[in-house]
């Protein structure tokens, strides 16, 4: 590895102030004719700029609902969020957000889906088609450019759904389980382009999964929650470098880090054999 790739995945500085810090916040939902649902509990979290961090937990445990807080698509309930210096309080738009479903417009094709990006800013298309197709390629999708969503597959078009995201160079990308509806050799790639991706523009990145793997293969730090309400059970950081191939998942190193994190669920209670 070169000095110049060193130094691109050097870990950000510790005197840098935090990109991210959500400050015991808390989130409840009234549930019409049901008992209010704390769906996260008082949890204080920071993420340093450049950081790819994972939100680990099972279903139902807050993950989610902390990355749409985050994003300021869901008011918390108590506490703050900051990002870049400044309080979320309404719809942050300089940023990616990546969903399980990729939501592409079925009537649009590949290259007008990754544009509509910035028809929704009002701005000219023309001026950033070159980026998209660079992008585009950079992803496998040479060629696509034409294809209308039902004729791709649903790896391609999750491809197309982070291109849309990232075209507009966002400092901040959120991935909601990005990769969960896919079959297990699309999930591998997409895991590569995706760290290929985070580690030539250094964005600050926080994924929600449930893959144990899924988490150990991309992040610096796996945050752990437990069940709802979600809490910070653990954090742990990620000590292997990038790039990441796929033989690393049957390393020692790699292995017991999986084994650490299964250890902390069931120790929680969300994993038992007995």
């Amino acid at each position: 590895m070169s000095s110049t790739e060193v130094e691109a995945m050097a870990p950000p500085s510790a005197m840098a102030p935090s990109y991210i810090a959500a400050r015991d916040v808390t989130k409840v939902f009234d549930v019409r004719g049901r008992d209010k649902v704390h769906a996260v509990d008082p949890i204080g979290l920071t993420v340093d700029k450049g950081e790819f961090v994972a939100l680990l937990g099972p279903s139902g445990c807050g993950k989610s609902t902390l990355l749409s807080m985050i994003a300021g698509l869901t008011p918390a309930t108590s506490g703050d969020v900051v990002v870049d210096g400044r309080a979320v309080t309404a719809p942050l738009t300089d940023l990616g957000f990546v969903f399980q479903k990729d939501l592409l417009l079925p009537w649009r094709d590949v290259l007008s889906n990754v544009l509509v990006q910035f028809e929704m800013r009002g701005q000219r298309t023309d001026r950033h088609r070159e980026t998209a197709l660079r992008l585009l390629h950079s992803v496998g999708l040479e060629g696509m450019e034409r294809r209308l969503p039902h004729e791709l597959s649903g790896g391609m078009r999750q491809r197309v759904a982070i291109c849309r995201a990232l075209v507009h160079d966002p400092p901040l990308l959120l991935l909601d389980e990005p990769l969960g509806a896919l079959d297990a050799l699309t999930r591998d790639q997409l895991r590569i382009d995706i760290q290929r991706i985070w580690s030539r523009d250094r964005k600050t990145a926080v994924l929600v999964t449930h893959d144990i793997e899924e988490a150990v293969f991309l992040a610096q730090r796996v945050i752990v929650m437990t069940p709802r309400p979600g809490r910070i059970h653990a954090d742990i950081p990620i000590e292997l470098p990038f790039p990441r191939r796929l033989e690393v998942k049957e390393t020692p190193e790699f292995l017991g880090y999986v084994r650490t994190i299964r250890q902390q669920f069931e120790a929680l209670g969300v994993i038992h054999e007995d």
